[in-house]
């Protein structure tokens, strides 16, 4: 700022002094005035006359020229007092200022010094404030480790009279943690010779995966948490109590187990690649099932995949059956043929390998038929009942004890006009019937769905049967009242395939289609 000011005094001197000395330069170049008085009309004079009047014309002009002197002296003198005014007020603005600041910063000061010595003081009474409360504390601390020395001495006292009580009760422990190590043992070893059961052979195991769930909740009811060194059961545990949920109606408990069985990322030490991936492909397979039978086709496919992946030897043609199955209910024939292709061929090589097909084998390659004869029902192209009755009379011939498809192939002869049709359906409807109270699984099925399912079909067969009418209501009603019993997970309930429709169903459809069974209608 004092720069500044000083710059611009500087200009306005410079300035002054140039206007100054063009001033007098302009003055200087100009003519010498004359005299304003009238000249007079020169005469004759003497000599004398002339030159004092050439004396008072030179006086006159001197005049006026100092007097125009004394005049611009004094405009130039009233130029340089306004000039030095005006530095002066400069000047004086410029001090003002300066002291304006050096007392706005002298303030400034003052108040940082008063606020410091303020926080200082604060700082010390606050330090002063925490000493008190820490040596409050530090008292109070010393009082309590006093309390307590006197309250450990009493109680190393009191543990010096019950040492032989506790003695005892250690020994008592130590027997009832050998139980719970036991326990869970024989739990681990139980689910180590379920698990090397096969797949389809688990049904027929019921009341054995029923016996080993008790026996796994009372474990965890009674010693779980008494265990002294609690840890996680093997992946066998959770996934036979997932299969043994699954056949007890207990979809959610199983959704729980299997879904931990398949988090396992690794191999048991005493489990090799192939037996790893089974139990795991077994899980996901258990897991689609149960998506599948809720109405959740398509991510029952995924977790079907997920097992046909973990197929290391390509073998597990049930799971690719039941992805086929999945695919008809969303109407994606063309992959569900592509799978039944597979499963075929695979069993063809079987044959030729081994001469002939085990029972589970051969009844695998009979559900692939029945499903290629369902889709035909579906997709109603022209002439189906001859394809229908192409595919499943091969089936009759060689399994006749395998109902479903016995069932399925007398719908459609009875769908004919022929005249021999009718007469040959009832001959088929009977023999399913027959094969379906031989196989007593009306008594030892406890599935719900499945126990539905059988008892639709059983009623369908004794209504158009010969001889066993009189039974169908039995079974409708039975199949209606187990209706109520269908599993749930949260609000939604367990779908059933419907015999007639070929299709999964909801709990109104299926009500419904019992009834139409009633009115003797046998297919949809």
């Amino acid at each position: 700022m004092r720069r500044r000011l000083i710059r611009a005094i500087a200009t306005w001197i410079f300035l002054f002094f140039a206007v100054t000395i063009g001033t007098v330069r302009i003055s200087a170049q100009q003519p010498t005035p004359t005299p304003s008085a009238p000249v007079p009309t020169p005469t004759p004079t003497p000599d004398l006359e002339h030159r004092i009047y050439q004396l008072e014309v030179a006086y006159t002009q001197t005049i006026q020229t100092w007097e125009s002197i004394s005049a611009h002296t004094r405009n130039i003198a009233a130029a340089v007092g306004v000039l030095f005014t005006i530095m002066v007020g400069f000047q004086g603005y410029a001090t003002g200022v300066q002291l304006r600041r050096e007392g706005m910063a002298l303030d400034s000061r003052l108040e940082a010094e008063r606020q410091a010595r303020e926080t200082e003081r604060t700082g010390v009474e606050q330090v002063s404030s925490v000493m008190n409360v820490v040596q409050q504390t530090l008292q109070r601390r010393l009082d309590a480790e006093n309390e307590a020395r006197d309250e450990a001495r009493k109680a190393e006292e009191r543990l010096q009279r019950f040492e032989d009580q506790v003695k005892f009760l250690e020994r008592f422990y130590r027997g009832f943690q050998e139980n719970i190590k036991s326990s869970r043992q024989d739990i681990e070893v139980r689910a180590f010779q379920l698990a090397q059961t096969s797949r389809h052979d688990f049904r027929g195991k019921v009341n054995e995966l029923t016996s080993y769930v008790r026996q796994f909740d009372t474990f965890n009811t009674m010693f779980e948490t008494l265990e002294e060194e609690p840890r996680p059961f093997s992946p066998r545990v959770p996934y036979i109590c997932g299969i043994a949920a699954h056949y007890a109606n207990q979809p959610e408990t199983a959704e729980h187990h299997l879904e931990e069985v398949v988090h396992f990322h690794q191999p048991e030490s005493d489990e090799d690649d192939i037996s790893y991936n089974r139990r795991v492909a077994n899980a996901y397979y258990y897991l689609g099932l149960t998506e599948s039978n809720f109405g959740n086709h398509l991510k029952a496919i995924d977790l079907f995949e997920e097992a046909n992946e973990r197929d290391l030897q390509d073998r597990d043609f049930l799971t690719r059956v039941v992805t086929s199955e999945a695919y008809v209910m969303i109407d994606n024939f063309g992959d569900a043929r592509g799978y039944l292709d597979h499963v075929e061929e695979g069993l063809r090589e079987i044959e030729r390998i081994e001469g002939s097909l085990s029972n589970f084998h051969l009844r695998l390659r009979s559900r692939a038929a029945l499903i290629r004869a369902n889709m035909a029902i579906l997709e109603r192209k022209a002439d189906w009942h001859r394809e229908v009755q192409q595919l499943l009379e091969p089936v009759y011939k060689v399994e006749p004890q395998y109902y479903y498809a016995t069932a399925t192939l007398a719908q459609v002869y009875y769908q004919q006009d022929e005249a021999n049709a009718k007469k040959k359906a009832q001959e088929l409807f009977s023999e399913a019937y027959r094969d379906i109270e031989r196989s007593g699984l009306l008594l030892t099925v406890t599935e719900a769905r499945s126990k539905i399912l059988l008892l639709m079909v059983a009623g369908l067969c004794c209504k158009h049967g010969p001889e066993e009418e009189r039974r169908s209501a039995e079974h409708l009603d039975r199949a209606d009242s187990l209706l109520n019993n269908l599993p749930k997970i949260g609000d939604r309930v367990c779908t059933v395939f419907s015999t007639l429709s070929k299709r999964n169903v909801d709990i109104g459809t299926i009500r419904d289609h019992i009834k139409k069974i009633r009115e003797s209608q046998v297919l949809l």
